[in-house]
């Protein structure tokens, strides 16, 4: 029994010893640290034999919160350097920690700023520990892009703007782009008619308004914004301003006649609500849709829906919506159409009422 023992015991030294692996972290996003830099490490297998055990990645914030790790078990070790191929990682158990921070890492894959720790552990098929290593690294915060001219709510005097914006900072963010949408709407940003008159990507901060693009005109309104991306990851999106071009004020903003929009959800039965030129409802976006996923039905077809209608951007709270039948011109002046209105909340909303074009 004794010689059993002193045999395990050899054995298990002289894995130990002929096992080497050591850990070379590579470089990583420090502003955009993902799931995927988890993987953004090479393991060294100096002996002269393959190793087959458990691979073990983990994140802690203050040393010992996790966040997540990775677990591969069965993996070979071969001998020189290691990389891990897609095989490997489809077969990892991901584990995440329960606080915000975990939550977030779960939910947007980006990292939140702070302090961290990257460890990496091999255990061999006795699961002992063949090495374990940690490399502190710091997720720093950054800003998003500022818009600067045309100022919020500006009257301006060319159909061809330089359009510009402060960048994203810092500067050393790697592969910034700018997503630039432009839009007419004369009665408020929530609204696009027939979509984005500028949508194109450009890596400066400013943009030159050109021919290629539908010519602006005087007493409309315009809007615009930045989506801001490093490489395929979205940062975040500026403020929205207008301004309008040559010397007519801006169009009235449509919260200024609050009394004359439909309240939707506490209508009378069989009543009666007319849409002069333009339909105006208030709505309450109880389920923060960030679109308000809307069809209209003439009441002589109400199994096929108006198609090509505009978007409609919500805001969290109360809406006031504006839709400019006239333009679209798809409805006929005196006859009757339904609007239905659903949720992400599973409700649905319908109301009837009457097109009249003055």
């Amino acid at each position: 029994m004794k010689s059993t023992i002193c045999v395990i015991f050899i054995l298990c030294i002289h894995s130990l010893l002929h096992c080497q692996i050591s850990v070379q972290f590579m470089p990583v996003n420090a502003y955009f640290f993902s799931a995927d830099q988890m993987w953004n490490f090479q393991l060294l297998n100096s002996s002269k034999k393959t190793l087959t055990g458990k691979l073990e990645i983990s994140l802690f914030r203050n040393s010992s919160a996790l966040i997540k790790s990775i677990t591969v078990n069965n993996v070979s070790f071969e001998r020189g350097i290691n990389v891990f191929s897609g095989a490997e990682k489809n077969m990892a158990i991901e584990h995440f920690g329960n606080d915000e921070i975990s939550n977030a890492f779960r939910n947007t894959n980006i990292l939140s700023p702070g302090m961290y720790s990257w460890c990496i552990s091999v255990k061999n098929e006795l699961q002992q520990t063949v090495v374990y290593s940690c490399n502190e690294i710091n997720i720093t915060s950054f800003s998003l892009p500022v818009l600067q001219y045309p100022n919020n709510g500006a009257i301006i005097n060319t159909t061809m703007p330089v359009l510009t914006w402060l960048p994203v900072m810092p500067g050393t963010i790697y592969n910034i782009n700018y997503h630039l949408h432009v839009w007419e709407s004369g009665k408020g940003p929530a609204l696009k008619i027939g979509g984005d008159l500028v949508n194109i990507v450009v890596p400066t901060t400013n943009f030159q308004y050109n021919d290629l693009f539908p010519e602006l005109t005087i007493g409309k309104n315009y809007y615009w914004n930045i989506e801001a991306y490093s490489g395929d990851y979205y940062l975040g999106t500026t403020e929205t301003w207008t301004f309008a071009l040559g010397s007519s004020p801006l169009a009235k903003e449509a919260d200024v006649e609050e009394e004359s929009y439909r309240n939707i959800g506490d209508q009378t039965t069989n009543a009666e609500y007319v849409a002069n030129n333009q339909l105006k409802i208030a709505y309450i976006n109880s389920a923060n849709d960030s679109l308000l996923n809307y069809q209209i039905f003439h009441n002589d077809s109400l199994l096929f829906a108006i198609e090509e209608l505009p978007q409609v951007l919500l805001r969290n709270g109360r809406n006031l919506v504006t839709l400019d039948l006239l333009s679209t011109g798809k409805f006929t002046s005196e006859e009757y159409y339904t609007m239905q209105i659903d949720d992400a909340n599973g409700k649905q909303y319908v109301f009837n009422f009457k097109y009249v074009e003055l």
